[in-house]
């Protein structure tokens, strides 16, 4: 169940980004049923695949899959995973159902109770206002599958079969760069430019990390380079290049303005959310000693940024506490991004440690930048102190 889980899961989000690159047809005509109540459209798939899915990805043949779509095709952003929904079962054989048109509310309890019924294995639903009835229908289905394709509440829900996907967005923005470098390698293939061509036109493919791939993605080749928000720490330049310092940053406190929060002495008792593996808890804890600060607030943990900026904006946590660039990302018109900075940092570009050629040019890039003030500039116009 887990494996058919991640696959869909995967599948449903590596086309739902090429269905984002590509030029939108028009939908096949389908067979629809509509309900008075909820104008909720629903698409049934029986068909099984010619091709025969791999022992290893093959789902049981009574294996079935329910999505529940906020809008329907005319809608951009529900068209992308509704065909990212198609595609997934059909790669993997499996019945599907699709309801459109659910709105948040009560309506999605009712939609997920009708497929659930109906015999699905797993449910899907793809907007944040679906989460608490995507929660309702997981305790009263205990044996099918709920994935909420947004939302934050699966780690403190604590249910065996509700799991989020809003929190791993980094994961789909990782395959966004996949497939940049494999449209990149598509195109020199076709003919369409050289591999030399497409270095003097400043092609590059980028792939997205994290904090924990970056290392070994450029140990093995799958990078040449890693940029963003990568402290130069002696540890790290006995195992990789580093460029000289392009930007010096620290910890940051982001709030929302309705908050009450001016200042990091009114935080004793607030909860402020931190990044998995992150050393902010224990840089906050040195910061506030050394300068006499007395406040005890509490950390929770989230596993992706985007999970932080979400609990942020549902008040399920008072302060969101990362380096200051990340934050300025997430700085809108509701937050504030308070004055306090503590533990410093310098950023560099990385590249592997034996490739002395590129590390030079990438240094002499830094330094142009940096004299020219274009460096400065850029700062500027992206809202980084």
């Amino acid at each position: 169940m887990k494996k058919i889980i991640a696959l869909l899961l995967a599948l449903v989000m590596v086309f739902a980004l090429a269905a984002c690159a590509s030029k939108t047809e028009a939908p096949a005509e389908e067979t629809k049923t509509e309900t008075a109540a909820t104008e909720t459209a629903t698409e049934e798939k029986t068909e099984q695949t010619t091709e025969e899915p791999a022992a290893e990805t093959a789902a049981p043949a009574d294996f079935k899959v329910g999505f529940i779509m906020l809008h329907d095709e005319n809608s951009t952003y529900d068209l992308n995973f509704i065909n990212g929904a198609k595609e997934a079962a059909e790669a993997l054989g499996v019945e599907y159902v699709i309801k459109t048109n659910v709105p948040e509310g009560q309506e999605c309890y009712d939609a997920a109770a009708d497929l659930a019924d109906a015999g699905c294995n797993i449910v899907f639903a793809d907007s944040f206002g679906h989460e608490d009835y995507m929660i309702q229908a997981a305790k009263e289905f205990p044996d099918v599958q709920f994935c909420h394709s947004t939302g934050t509440k699966a780690h403190t829900e604590n249910l065996a079969n509700y799991h989020n996907a809003f929190a791993s967005i980094y994961e789909g923005r990782y395959l966004a760069g996949i497939v940049a470098g494999m449209k990149l390698n598509e195109m020199i293939e076709a003919g369409q430019f050289t591999a030399d061509e497409a270095k003097d036109k400043d092609l590059v493919a980028f792939q997205g990390v994290t904090a924990k791939t970056r290392g070994p993605l450029l140990d093995n080749g799958e990078v040449d380079l890693v940029i963003a928000t990568y402290t130069i720490t002696p540890e790290r330049k006995e195992k990789w290049n580093f460029s000289d310092p392009y930007y010096t940053d620290a910890v940051g406190l982001l709030v929302l303005k309705d908050s009450g929060i001016e200042s990091i002495n009114d935080l004793d008792g607030k909860i402020i959310g931190v990044s998995q593996g992150s050393t902010t808890a224990k840089a906050f804890g040195e910061y506030t000693k050394e300068n006499n600060i007395d406040v005890k607030p509490e950390f929770e943990e989230f596993d992706g940024y985007p999970s932080l900026a979400a609990a942020l904006a549902a008040k399920n946590i008072d302060v969101f506490s990362v380096d200051r660039a990340i934050l300025a990302g997430y700085n809108d018109d509701s937050t504030t991004l308070l004055p306090d900075r503590f533990a410093e940092q310098e950023y560099g570009v990385a590249s592997k440690l034996d490739n002395k050629g590129l590390a030079e040019l990438v240094n002499g890039v830094v330094d142009d930048l940096k004299s020219s003030g274009k460096m400065d500039e850029m700062m500027k116009g992206w809202g980084i102190e």
